[in-house]
């Protein structure tokens, strides 16, 4: 063997620079090279992984926020419609959203757990715990929203003056979990 290297210290080398590992470039290798590449290997999966719910996450982020300010507007703009025809078909399109905006904090709720389970529940920062603390609010608000509706659509004229609080708070609740978000992970 020239240079007192064997076969398999050629093969595990070669193997080794197949594997790009996140963040951190061309995998290291040391005595025992093999074993060296299924550990970057394992990091570049997790490193995936991680990027994959990161990346549901963000968009049940963008589902749930949008849909919060997309709805605040609509109904603005359902005040100054021109007729009331034309105001009541703008009024029923947050109702419709609003399944999306659920969606979006389904994903949240979900990715965001499976994030916390797979790559540690250690020690967080007081701006997660505050943050985790107004996505609770902010679930608790989108069940009282459904109810609320299930109420206005059963004939409850004093439910629907709820609603006018009750948007308005999901939309707030989401800018200050995204603001605690920052904070928490920056």
């Amino acid at each position: 063997m020239s240079g007192g290297r064997s076969g398999a210290d050629r093969v595990n080398t070669a193997v080794s620079r197949q594997f790009f590992v996140y963040g951190k470039g061309l995998a290291p290798r040391d005595e025992d090279g093999l074993a060296r590449v299924r550990e970057d290997r394992s990091m570049f999966v997790n490193d995936t992984l991680h990027d994959i719910m990161l990346f549901f996450h963000f968009i049940g982020l963008a589902l749930g926020v949008g849909v919060s300010f997309t709805n605040m507007f609509l109904m603005r703009l359902a005040g100054s419609a021109d007729t009331p025809e034309t105001a009541g078909v703008i009024r029923s399109l947050p109702q419709r959203l609003a399944v999306l905006s659920t969606v979006g904090l389904g994903i949240l709720w979900v990715t965001g757990l499976v994030m916390v389970i797979r790559w540690g529940v250690g020690p967080y920062p007081t701006w997660f715990w505050l943050k985790m603390v107004m996505v609770v609010a902010l679930t608790a608000v989108v069940y009282v929203i459904y109810q609320t509706q299930a109420a206005i659509r059963s004939g409850d004229a004093a439910a629907a003056s709820r609603m006018k609080f009750l948007g308005p708070a999901a939309g707030v609740s989401s800018l200050v979990v995204v603001l605690f978000a920052i904070f928490a992970f920056h």
